[in-house]
């Protein structure tokens, strides 16, 4: 059975139905992300955000488990870092003065507005930097 929107595009209507049906999450993506392509061959440790804007209490950005995770990760990267395995740290950082490349995401949250060179915020945390490849 179809219906007809406010915008006049058509619905057919049992489709609508058994997708407000009572599937998890799984199974209405199921065959969709399934697919596995193993392990590669070379590992990396991808270090994500570990900024000083959600580690330091009082910063609007605080976030206790990333403060947690920060403090987990000695083990894990020592570990990459004797064994070679390449490390890659991720942080957020803007353009200032108007964090235009930012985009709609800093109108969203301006709080992030913050995250721009020269804002202790959005500088790694300092127990655990990036180290500089010679």
């Amino acid at each position: 059975m179809s219906q007809h929107n406010t915008d006049n595009t058509v619905v057919d209507s049992s489709v609508v139905d058994s997708a407000a049906g009572d599937n998890t999450a799984s199974d209405n993506y199921k065959g969709v992300w399934d697919g596995r392509i193993g392990f590669g061959k070379r590992p990396a440790l991808l270090v994500v955000d570990f900024m000083q804007g959600y580690t330091t209490p009082g910063s609007p950005l605080f976030a206790q488990g990333v403060v947690d995770a920060v403090a987990n990760m000695p083990p894990l990267l020592n570990t990459a870092r004797r064994t070679g395995t390449p490390v890659i740290h991720t942080n957020i950082l803007y353009h200032a003065p108007d964090q235009i490349d930012g985009g709609i995401w800093v109108k969203k949250s301006p709080v992030m507005r913050a995250m721009v060179a020269g804002n202790p915020y959005a500088e790694f945390c300092p127990r655990w930097p990036p180290i500089k490849m010679s």
